[in-house]
């Protein structure tokens, strides 16, 4: 007999969490061709409801901190209103997620929405024994994902707000998730999932509690997404399995004195000690990001902590350096912001 969501406690159900660009939708894929697992491309169902009780970090057409403050008025009129709450989007979310239980037979829903490393400790809460998988990658080669293919090579982009936190908050707070978590989750990073697929996912296998199935590791046979924007189709159909090709190409994506200075400055940005809590070595990455050879000048180059702020948040004259340095470095900058004050 099928099981249900335990309406509870979430038993049944599977949160992967990353930063983007991470090769979440690679792990998702390999999960999702086992015959006991369903998902679909990241449903991101619980971000709004959780982000209700938050007074910052939402906008919208009305007037979010008044939305805020009714909510926390009324819930204060009930006893145990916050806990409440919680079981309201518990039952809501279970409600959602059984039904696509339903139309799939199968036992456990995982749900692979990157952005949940900003509200792990709301889900741990909600859903106590849910199961939790961290992917984890080489932040530089994050960094590049980021702006190579989400970003189409545009480096100023790192100032859009969300990309901001993807790129300079996800780290810590997916290591704080890490570590809220505890025995509720497991950690694992990319790397060894290409280079030692079938080592790491029996033991992901056995954290879930299902049985290993060869069949998992040949997951483009089995498993096929479509008309959906939350797939990078272009590069996870390429290949039936596992691959080590894009282990190392981060760093050609760093080919001029400019970006390699951008990811010393991300290094330095995170720190040692966060660098290290991730699983790496920061005199690797920087002996790595060093290997080749890129000529031309250093200077003018962008400083990294500029695209950490928002527009409101730089000097005038901050903002016209980095308007002069996008102009030099892509001279049609200027005529698609001509075109744009046309409109």
């Amino acid at each position: 007999m099928k099981k249900r969501f335990d309406r509870e406690t979430g038993e049944n159900l599977i949160f992967q969490i990353s930063q983007p660009r991470s090769g979440s939708t690679l792990l998702q894929h390999i999960l999702a061709a086992h015959p006991g697992v369903h998902t679909t491309p990241e449903p991101w169902l619980m971000l709004h409801p959780v982000y209700m009780l938050r007074q910052r970090g939402i906008r919208t057409e009305f007037n979010a901190k008044y939305a805020h403050m009714g909510l926390s008025d009324f819930l204060a009129t009930i006893p145990e209103g916050e806990r409440c709450f919680d079981d309201a989007v518990r039952k809501m979310a279970v409600t959602l997620y059984s039904h696509a239980l339903d139309t799939s037979g199968k036992d456990m829903f995982l749900d692979k929405t990157p952005r949940y490393y900003l509200i792990i400790n709301e889900l741990l809460r909600i859903f106590p024994k849910a199961k939790f998988i961290f992917l984890i990658r080489n932040p530089l080669a994050v960094l590049a994902s980021i702006v190579d293919v989400s970003l189409s090579g545009d480096w100023f982009r790192l100032r859009e707000p969300d990309r901001r936190i993807d790129v300079f908050q996800a780290p810590k707070l997916v290591l704080d998730g890490i570590a809220c978590a505890g025995a509720n989750a497991s950690v694992v990073h990319y790397e060894q999932l290409v280079r030692q697929p079938e080592s790491t996912v029996k033991k992901l296998c056995a954290y879930l509690g299902i049985e290993y199935v060869a069949e998992m590791l040949q997951y483009g046979k089995a498993v096929r997404f479509h008309n959906t924007h939350m797939v990078d189709s272009k590069s996870i159909y390429k290949h039936d399995s596992p691959v080590c090709d894009y282990v190392d190409t981060w760093s050609d994506k760093f080919d001029t004195c400019q970006k390699v200075a951008i990811a010393e400055q991300y290094l330095s940005m995170l720190g040692t000690k966060t660098i290290k809590a991730l699983g790496y070595e920061r005199d690797n990455l920087l002996e790595e990001l060093h290997a080749r050879s890129v000529a031309g000048p250093r200077w003018p180059s962008i400083s990294l902590s500029l695209l950490t702020k928002s527009t409101g948040e730089l000097t005038w004259w901050n903002r016209l350096y980095l308007r002069t340095l996008r102009l030099q470095q892509d001279p049609r900058y200027l005529v698609r912001a001509l075109q744009r004050g046309r409109r």
